[in-house]
């Protein structure tokens, strides 16, 4: 594995096994009838610590992955996740303190998984909607139905739909990395 796909890859790992210990350590925010987002684990406490570790990871890996790889479009676009991951931490941590931050916090978030979803559809197609491509494309898209039930307060599954959302959309980057690495 060349270093931009293990850059990569690791970003997207390390992301997700921060959420997991999230979980482990204060699963209320994942099984609570009104379920919250992950961001609630950059704000409490015990959590505090080990979200940011997570996010922080992913951002300097995906930028470091940008600095290892040829294609000059893919380069940009890890930059630019580097950055909003970035960006969204920060916000994180003071978004429950006024409705100002709280507002950044929201902007920041929604352009993020709007990035990450036109980005999802980029990514497939650059991989010539290879088979794995598409079904990571299908599981963002069921992610992207989730949090409209969310939206429309049909159901309280935010936790879930941003989960599933991170799942394809880092599978879909990690594998559209090493095909493209040169």
């Amino acid at each position: 594995m060349k270093a931009a796909s293990r850059y990569t890859l690791f970003s997207q790992l390390a992301l997700l096994v921060s959420i997991f210990i999230c979980v482990l350590i204060s699963p209320e925010v994942l099984f609570s009838e009104n379920q919250g987002g992950v961001s609630n684990y950059g704000t409490m406490s015990n959590t505090f610590v080990v979200f940011s570790i997570g996010f922080w990871i992913c951002a300097i890996l995906l930028t470091r992955a940008a600095t290892a790889i040829t294609l000059a479009k893919l380069k940009r676009v890890l930059v630019m996740l580097g950055i909003g991951y970035g960006l969204l931490v920060l916000s994180t941590y003071p978004y429950k303190l006024n409705v100002l931050f709280e507002n950044i916090h929201i902007v920041i978030a929604f352009g993020l998984l709007f990035f990450q979803l036109g980005l999802g559809f980029w990514l497939a197609k650059l991989n010539d909607l290879d088979r794995f491509s598409k079904i990571c494309l299908a599981v963002q898209l069921v992610s992207l139905g989730l949090g409209v039930l969310t939206a429309l307060e049909v159901a309280r599954v935010l936790f879930s739909a941003q989960a599933i959302g991170a799942i394809g959309f880092g599978s879909l980057l990690a594998h559209s990395v090493r095909i493209h690495e040169r």
